[in-house]
């Protein structure tokens, strides 16, 4: 049974998220080339990722300092799957502030809007990165999947990350 189905305090939830675990990853962003006509590519569809997974023998927090690494795997991601990741890692961080302050809420404390303002502020009007515009640019055009044709499988997926995205700020409000 899973520690989200149990009816737990969120402290209790959070910490059984975030630790009791034997998997680490980390992650090395390359870039792909650009062009060699000199056109640009939408820094979404640059980007793709390395990430390596580090299995350890016992579960974190332990005993001891030093771990046994049991196994090492490595797995490449195209610029489409890492803006599903990204799309679904906003949605994991929207849907725990919002399951934060719903909390707050129902215990009586008083709640800060600050976070969900600043999260949802990133997401629906996004300055800095392009947000949602930059990957409709990037993948929604059809010159990706031109390129890429075994993409195309993962399209679903992208729009299935999307769809929850917009029910998440939907929820919000």
């Amino acid at each position: 049974m899973a520690v989200e189905d149990l009816d737990a305090p969120l402290r209790i939830k959070k910490y059984y998220r975030q630790n009791e675990t034997d998997v680490f990853t980390y992650d090395d962003i390359y870039a792909r080339r650009r062009n060699r006509k000199g056109g640009k590519l939408n820094f979404k569809r640059r980007f793709g990722l390395n990430r390596v997974f580090v299995f350890t023998k016992h579960r974190v927090p332990w005993l001891q300092r030093r771990q046994l690494v049991t196994k090492i795997t490595k797995l490449e991601y195209s610029p489409l799957e890492v803006a599903i990741y990204n799309v679904a890692v906003k949605n994991g961080q929207l849907a725990e502030v919002i399951e934060t302050i719903q909390e707050e809420v129902k215990h009586g404390k008083p709640s800060s809007l600050n976070s969900l303002s600043m999260q949802l502020q990133g997401v629906v009007d996004a300055a800095v990165m392009g947000g949602i515009k930059k990957y409709q640019e990037a993948f929604f055009s059809g010159e990706y999947f031109e390129k890429f044709p075994d993409a195309i499988k993962l399209s679903e997926s992208f729009h299935d990350v999307l769809a929850e995205q917009m029910k998440i700020l939907i929820d919000a409000r």
